[in-house]
């Protein structure tokens, strides 16, 4: 996997994952508003939009989440590219050791 593939992989998963949940956190908000003020413990007469609030909060959870996994996956990946090609280094030194 190159340096290049590897960033975009995890801006990807990223941006991915903010955009859904920013989405999922503004439906939470238009469909229950009751949830965030709650959870926030939101007084009567204060000015909040619990679907632009689920929104801020889904996506920057969104992002954090989407990094971790994206970092998570790309780590696995290079581990095993990194295995994979140390054991055919090995195959090919003891073929030449067998065959001298």
């Amino acid at each position: 996997m190159t340096v290049l593939k590897a960033i975009f992989s995890v801006a990807g998963t990223a941006i991915g994952f903010g955009v859904g949940g920013g989405l999922i956190g503004a439906a939470i908000g238009a469909i229950t508003p009751s949830y965030y003020i709650q959870l926030f413990n939101i007084k009567h007469g204060e000015n909040v939009n619990p679907s632009e609030l689920g929104f801020g909060l889904g996506v920057t959870q969104g992002l954090i989440w989407g990094l971790v996994i994206g970092l998570v996956i790309v780590i696995i990946i290079v581990w095993k590219e990194t295995r994979l090609s140390n054991k055919e280094i090995t195959k090919e030194t003891t073929i030449k050791d067998v065959s001298e």
